[in-house]
């Protein structure tokens, strides 16, 4: 029996995460400004409009627990001497998954959600998170949106929506420690 060898390649990264300076240059001096202001205070995430009526069309579609991907784009501040970053992440699109078990309570999302997020990565978006709805319970990450979060989605700007349709509440949560992002930090655009 012959062993298994890997083989390793060179490959381009589908984490694509820019300088500040990228999103800047595309902003009136007032955004500019806005952007940094709020940087500063914490990670900032902005909704695009149109996404976010998409997300809340997608998990009224049924009284049972739904979800997908987040898809956009990461810009980050370098703290100067300091090796850490603020982080802004921009939602440009969200990808509901079609393959799933569902319940009142619990989601299992198949792989086909990633395999349609893989051609729009080519478009310059790279997956930011995941969303998904607990309809009539609140809204609070549970053990097992924790261990989700960790496993896929641990980078610090990565994040973690979830939606209660009924009641109309939402929060999100960020990198692999599902920490809460303070809902000031969070804005549609």
């Amino acid at each position: 029996m012959t062993p298994l060898q890997i083989q390793w390649r060179d490959a381009e990264p589908d984490v694509n995460v820019q300088e500040i300076g990228q999103l800047l240059k595309n902003v009136h001096w007032t955004d500019a400004l806005a952007f940094i202001r709020n940087a500063l205070a914490g990670l900032t995430v902005y909704f695009m409009k149109e996404t976010e009526q998409a997300i809340e069309t997608h998990l009224n579609t049924e009284p049972y627990e739904l979800g997908g991907l987040l898809l956009g784009k990461v810009f980050r501040i370098p703290f100067i001497g300091q090796g850490r970053y603020v982080w802004i992440t921009l939602v440009e699109k969200s990808l509901p998954s079609n393959e799933y078990h569902n319940s009142s309570v619990s989601l299992r999302m198949g792989t086909e959600v990633w395999n349609r997020a893989s051609t729009l990565l080519q478009g310059g978006l790279m997956v930011v998170g995941w969303y998904h709805s607990h309809p009539n319970l609140g809204v609070f990450f549970s053990g097992t949106d924790r261990a989700t979060q960790s496993a896929f989605f641990n980078q610090p700007y990565a994040l973690g929506l979830v939606i209660d349709p009924v009641r109309k509440e939402r929060k999100c949560f960020f990198g692999g420690a599902s920490e809460e992002l303070a809902g000031e930090a969070i804005a549609v655009m």
